[in-house]
């Protein structure tokens, strides 16, 4: 099978690359950068929606995102004088049987995990409502990590603290963040 490009094709992905380099945002590695730039003020309005402003008046954005979303953008964006619509293009929901399966792995150490993960913070929502608060205890040996402040601010609302969060807001991201406190924590392996 022959998967070269032809020059139609070509020409079409030069055309896609370019519009998203110049007219998607955030880059991934440039958010990033500008999120560790931020510090401790990581909670005011990105650079990206600053960037924005005097760019945006008339423009009309459709905004694809979850049922449960912050607000920072929309409201950003119209503030910048976007025409905006939201599409919610999904909605979180805890699957039948949920509850009893994850409160069977706190019932004793040898089902209990060592690690957590937290993608978003509707999963950490559903974890808190779901979990026995009797379980709550066991959480204090667990390692809680999550995939970036966002998601941490939710922990910290439930009243956790995550021990590992990734610096790239992604998949990726956690997982490196994961792997590496593993391995300053536990360099022999054990």
């Amino acid at each position: 099978m022959d998967f070269t490009l032809s020059d139609r094709q070509v020409h079409w992905r030069d055309r896609v690359v370019a519009f998203m380099k110049q007219h998607i945002v955030p880059a991934v590695p440039v958010y990033v950068q500008q999120m560790k730039d931020f510090g401790e003020n990581r909670w005011q309005v990105v650079p990206v929606v600053e960037a924005l402003k005097g760019k945006m008046e008339g423009k009309r954005v459709l905004l694809v995102r979850a049922k449960v979303a912050r607000d920072v953008l929309p409201t950003e964006l119209r503030k910048a004088g976007a025409r905006l619509d939201v599409a919610e293009a999904y909605e979180t929901h805890v699957p039948t049987g949920a509850k009893a399966k994850l409160n069977r792995l706190f019932v004793n150490n040898s089902s209990r995990p060592d690690i957590v993960t937290f993608t978003s913070s509707s999963t950490a929502t559903n974890f808190f409502d779901l979990l026995e608060k009797d379980h709550y205890h066991a959480l204090r040996e667990i390692w809680l990590a999550s995939i970036g402040p966002v998601t941490s601010a939710t922990l910290h609302q439930s009243g956790f603290k995550p021990n590992i969060e990734a610096l790239e807001y992604t998949m990726e991201g956690l997982a490196l963040a994961i792997a590496k406190h593993v391995l300053t924590t536990h360099p022999d392996g054990e």
